[in-house]
């Protein structure tokens, strides 16, 4: 590669009935840059989970909303 950008390594790991993105920097790979959860996908009560880690605070959130299926949880974290 010729320049010296930085780039993001993007990992997703799913479930049965869950999904879960991190994001890393490419230097460091123990520290997400920040985290996305779905749980209960499928269900009436599915779960959003989302934190961006800093050096001075964490920022998150979550809702809680059906989520019928695993691409439908993935385009919302796209849209994210």
């Amino acid at each position: 590669m010729g320049n010296n950008a930085s780039s993001n390594i993007l990992t997703v790991n799913t479930g049965s009935s869950s999904l879960k993105i991190s994001i890393f920097n490419q230097n460091d790979h123990n520290n997400p840059l920040a985290d996305i959860k779905f749980d209960n996908i499928g269900t009436s009560s599915s779960n959003f989970h989302w934190t961006i880690y800093s050096a001075k605070s964490n920022n998150e959130g979550s809702s809680q909303h059906a989520i019928p299926t695993h691409t439908d949880a993935l385009n919302i974290a796209l849209q994210w």
